[in-house]
């Protein structure tokens, strides 16, 4: 049972891990004007659920890595803006508190 709990730990660090410096690189890609089109035909739609998501987690580091990517990808333009507003409770109440947290790290 120890192992099996410990092994568990060790999954979720390195998915915690991945997510974090996925976000990062999506980040960092959408801050190059050059990536702009390759960004914009290449992320799948179902890509900006997944970091609207993680935009809702208790973990303030990938809360603000996930805002950050958020904020990056509009960025790049109306398109990268339709694709995100189509996600589900990304524009509404939710995103008003999303919105405060962006914020505070802004602060």
């Amino acid at each position: 049972m120890l192992i099996d709990k410990k092994i568990q730990l060790f999954y979720w660090i390195l998915q915690y891990i991945l997510m974090f410096v996925a976000l990062q690189i999506i980040a960092g890609l959408s801050q190059m004007e050059q990536n702009e089109e390759s960004l914009i035909e290449s992320l799948p739609a179902d890509i900006y659920t997944q970091i609207v998501t993680l935009a809702r987690v208790y973990d303030i580091q990938l809360i603000i890595a996930a805002l950050d990517a958020l904020y990056f990808l509009s960025e790049l333009g109306e398109s990268m803006c339709e694709a995100i507003s189509l996600v589900r409770h990304c524009i509404g109440r939710s995103s008003n508190d999303m919105l405060t947290l962006w914020l505070l790290n802004a602060v």
